[in-house]
């Protein structure tokens, strides 16, 4: 006895499986990596244009950001605030929100945390730290 509705077809098609779309993906990869080369070219231009050396100039902005441990450390813990800025503007356009202004935001934030930390004393760690935050 068959455990088939009667009204389905015996020949029902398989659930499709996962398919890579390489134009696709190609496209999303190439694209970002495009905007990096460009950056440099230009950058290496400027560079030139000044009479310095280029290798020496990218030589130092790479292994001053990501040469060593600490150098690594330091490059994380500058960029995460502005990492968490760029969530927040790609939510907000997702949600259909158009909002130019986060880099003044984030400043703006920052010194209210800083006020709240110094400025609210007395009281007990429980309030005041979501107080800063």
């Amino acid at each position: 006895m068959s455990t088939a509705p009667e009204n389905a077809p015996s020949n029902a098609a398989a659930p499709p499986r996962f398919t890579i779309n390489w134009r696709s993906l190609f496209t999303e990869l190439l694209v970002p990596l495009l905007a990096i080369f460009t950056a440099l070219a230009i950058g290496a231009l400027i560079i030139l244009s000044t009479g310095a050396s280029v290798v020496s100039a990218y030589n130092g902005l790479f292994f001053g950001a990501l040469g060593s441990r600490v150098a690594l450390a330091n490059t994380l813990v500058e960029a995460t605030p502005y990492m968490f800025a760029g969530r927040a503007v790609a939510l907000g356009f997702k949600c259909g929100l158009f909002n130019i202004g986060v880099e003044g935001q984030l400043g703006m934030g920052s010194i209210a945390a800083a006020v709240a930390g110094y400025a609210l004393s007395g009281l007990p760690m429980i309030i005041h730290l979501p107080l800063a935050i």
